[in-house]
């Protein structure tokens, strides 16, 4: 029996030794959500600057008698156009959404940002222990389901940006698989 507390002990100490991997995780995750939401941003803003370019020539040449004497065909079709780029990234703003999935990365990026601080300040205050590890595991769990996908280009650029740490990630992996192993 004794021996038996003394494994169950061992275990609870090496289940403990995950969560600085799941810290390195955490930022990871963190980072690429940032990196999706500022890209879907720039996006929006592209669409949204186009769309209002569009609106404006629009109106200049629909407005302006220059068209209507001179280039009448001409100004017609430019008219015809720019209309249509309205239309277009009008419809494509409200189908594609981007600042929607933006706001849901950056939601991400908040939701990943709070559990690495709670992990720092169990580390830190030296309060961990085996239920902390569960809800811990339960947190990273439901965000990790309530985020949206990252591409993968993006995940990539975030773990390079993460940088040397990344081998802690490794080591953090091989204890997990021993503690599985051994169970």
């Amino acid at each position: 029996m004794m021996g038996d507390g003394k494994k169950e002990e061992n275990e609870d100490e090496r289940l403990k030794e995950l969560v600085p991997l799941w810290l390195c995780r955490a930022e990871i995750a963190s980072n690429a959500h940032y990196f999706a939401s500022n890209r879907y941003l720039r996006l929006h803003y592209y669409l949204t600057l186009s769309n209002i370019i569009s609106a404006i020539f629009t109106l200049v040449l629909a407005s302006s008698s220059f068209f209507e004497t001179v280039l009448s065909q001409v100004g017609l079709y430019a008219i015809a156009f720019f209309s249509a780029t309205v239309v277009a990234t009008s419809a494509a703003q409200y189908i594609l959404d981007f600042r929607h999935t933006s706001n849901r990365h950056k939601f991400s990026v908040n939701e990943y940002s709070n559990i690495k601080r709670k992990i720092e300040r169990l580390i830190a205050s030296d309060e961990l222990s085996i239920d902390s590890v569960h809800r811990i595991s339960s947190t990273l769990n439901w965000i990790a389901k309530s985020s949206l996908h990252v591409r993968r280009k993006l995940w990539l650029k975030s773990k390079k940006s993460y940088g040397e740490s990344y081998l802690d990630i490794k080591k953090a992996e091989d204890i997990f698989l021993e503690v599985l192993n051994n169970n």
